[in-house]
């Protein structure tokens, strides 16, 4: 039974853009003890640990917090593993240095149980490289929270396996590596490389220079500006569908491509003019004349294109 539950995807196969700022992140780390289960979710702009929601519906919750204060000469670069039990949030600020807070959690069937398992969560630091250890039991079900707080010109290499990674309007160098984890990125600028193994993607911005590529999961990407500012955004799937919204007036080079009789569709007036290509086993579609800016692509599932909807005021 998988451990995550997001609410962001629906069951559809072209996945809409996910808002980290605006949706309900619920996690269900893998269930050990009994069936114990544990709930967290985070509404709206959360910034620290106590804006996290836990509750269990069959057993009871102990929680805990640690705080980390680092300046950009204690930590260039914030490292974190997060692995099968750490969900991790960024998010950008004007602040100098990096703030890192870890909320633990735990159910168990009593409240003495849940307690010790949140203590024998242990968070070590080494310079900006983060590593954390748990309860070594089968009677309680626990879960570390990372909330990330990033300058400008921030430096992040993130990794996290069966959770979630969100990332929200951050300036900088940005790694994400999720297996079996969803990747949402946000209003985020710079060199970003975001790939996942059996997850999806979910990417909106206006700017940098950025690569996703997505191995058996759908990429969401979603345009805010008229023009790409910044050298390529290039998002890859394989074994995944890809979906890309644009605002409605859309000037970048823009290069779509799918291979064998994969469908393309277009239902934006960008691709009134568009030049197609097409073999047995490749499909192009180039938009704006030959400058390939954006360029999108998938190998074995759909590409869609549609125009941005605008929010009611």
């Amino acid at each position: 039974m998988k451990s995550l539950l997001y609410a962001a995807m629906g069951t559809g196969l072209l996945v809409s853009a996910v808002s980290a700022q605006s949706q309900m992140h619920e996690i269900m780390p893998k269930a050990r003890n009994h069936g114990n289960n544990l709930n967290i979710s985070m509404q709206g702009d959360a910034e620290s640990c106590a804006d996290l929601k836990v509750t269990s519906s069959n057993g009871q919750v102990a929680q805990a917090a640690e705080r980390f204060e680092l300046s950009r000469g204690e930590a260039s670069t914030i490292e974190l593993n997060a692995g099968e039990r750490g969900v991790v949030k960024v998010k950008g600020w004007k602040q100098p240095g990096y703030l890192v807070e870890v909320c633990k959690t735990a159910v168990s069937e009593d409240r003495a149980t849940a307690e010790q398992a949140v203590r024998a969560i242990v968070v070590a630091r080494s310079a900006g490289r983060f590593s954390y250890t748990g309860p070594a039991t089968d009677n309680a079900n626990w879960q570390a929270y990372f909330i990330i707080h990033a300058p400008d010109n921030a430096s992040l290499d993130l990794e996290t396996k069966n959770a979630p990674v969100s990332v929200v309007d951050v300036k900088g160098n940005i790694k994400v590596r999720a297996t079996n984890g969803p990747l949402s990125i946000h209003g985020s600028t710079g060199n970003i490389d975001a790939q996942t193994e059996n997850g999806p993607i979910s990417f909106d911005g206006d700017s940098g220079e950025v690569h996703l590529h997505a191995n058996n999961g759908p990429i969401s990407v979603r345009l805010q500006k008229e023009l790409w500012n910044g050298a390529v955004l290039e998002a890859r799937t394989v074994n995944g569908p890809m979906s890309l919204s644009l605002p409605a007036v859309f000037q970048s080079g823009l290069r779509m491509e799918a291979s064998g009789n994969a469908p393309m569709s277009c239902r934006h007036d960008v691709c009134a003019h568009a030049v197609n290509t097409r073999s047995s086993d490749h499909r192009v579609m180039q938009i704006n004349g030959s400058n390939e800016t954006v360029r999108i692509s998938t190998e074995n599932g759909p590409v869609s294109v549609s125009a941005t909807r605008q929010a009611k005021m």
